[in-house]
């Protein structure tokens, strides 16, 4: 990754960090599933978010799912609900969506807001990687956006592990780029 500084609008969005996902008692760890990976991007993004988040508009997208809206019996981040609930300090959002489905595309007030500020430029962080981040993506990518994946801030339980990896081949070869947070830092000092 060369290290020049952001020259189109951009926002750095951050998906799904909520209890559900994050939470060794949410919904997602249950299934029985090692979250530890993703209790390393919370951590990360808890260490990076003051030191950016007056430099990009940085935009939390939350998930909002019915009752077994994927499979039967899976409840999660239903509105309202203890699972649902962010793990970040809102404090550092510029602005808070709400998502309908994997992809932070869904939310028409995110689109209206990429729109309306001219938003060339999307960097993507937060879970889970071969899904809401892949799609996301893909729709961003679709949509003629620059896309690109803070991959050391985004993450995928132990057991998709690889999974993760190949989705990030995946959407490297279809367009998006990715870059670590080092190399975020070093963006966002040149603007």
């Amino acid at each position: 990754m060369d290290e020049r500084a952001l020259h189109s609008p951009a926002c750095f969005v951050i998906l799904d960090m909520q209890r559900d996902f994050i939470d060794r008692s949410g919904h997602y760890a249950s299934k029985p599933r090692d979250i530890s990976p993703l209790l390393k991007v919370k951590q990360a993004l808890l260490g990076l978010l003051p030191r950016i988040h007056r430099k990009i508009p940085i935009l939390y997208i939350m998930a909002e799912y019915e009752p077994g809206q994927f499979r039967a019996n899976e409840n999660m981040c239903i509105k309202g609900t203890r699972g649902q609930e962010l793990v970040l300090d809102r404090k550092y959002a510029s602005n808070v969506f709400i998502k309908y489905d994997w992809s932070a595309f869904t939310s028409t007030e995110f689109r209206e807001y990429l729109s309306k500020n001219a938003i060339k430029t999307v960097l993507l962080a937060g879970v889970l990687t071969e899904y809401c981040i892949k799609e996301s993506a893909m729709d961003g990518l679709h949509s003629g956006f620059n896309m690109i994946i803070v991959q050391d801030l985004v993450g995928s339980a132990v057991e998709k592990q690889k999974e993760g990896r190949e989705t990030l081949a995946e959407l490297s070869a279809k367009g998006a780029q990715c870059i670590t947070s080092q190399d975020l830092m070093n963006m966002l000092s040149k603007n």
